[in-house]
């Protein structure tokens, strides 16, 4: 091969190159616009959906609290009443008991 030969084989070899990079370059531009494009439609339907999923979450919490304060209830007030008796045996076992 002679020197011709090589140099235009270089040129060939660097134009080439030189293509396959910018196509890489025009895939990788493209996603990523689409990917920030994407990005902003994301962020602003985010911002308009945020306010209607915290009114339901604290519907929830608010409900969540109601009713387990319903539920409790009986528990807690069985328990006092518990409590309250067993104090009232030991005021009254009280006199009985040595010092």
């Amino acid at each position: 091969m002679s020197n011709a030969d090589l140099a235009f084989w270089r040129d060939v070899s660097v134009l080439v190159l030189a293509v396959q990079a910018f196509v890489i370059l025009v895939v990788i531009a493209a996603i990523g616009y689409l990917m920030l494009t994407g990005l902003r439609r994301s962020h602003s339907w985010l911002r308009r959906q945020f306010p209607k999923w915290q009114a339901l979450s604290l519907l929830a919490r608010d409900m969540t609290e109601r009713y387990s304060a319903k539920v409790a209830a009986p528990v807690i007030s069985l328990a006092a009443l518990a409590s309250s008796m067993a104090a009232f045996a030991r005021l009254l076992s009280s006199p009985f008991r040595r010092s």
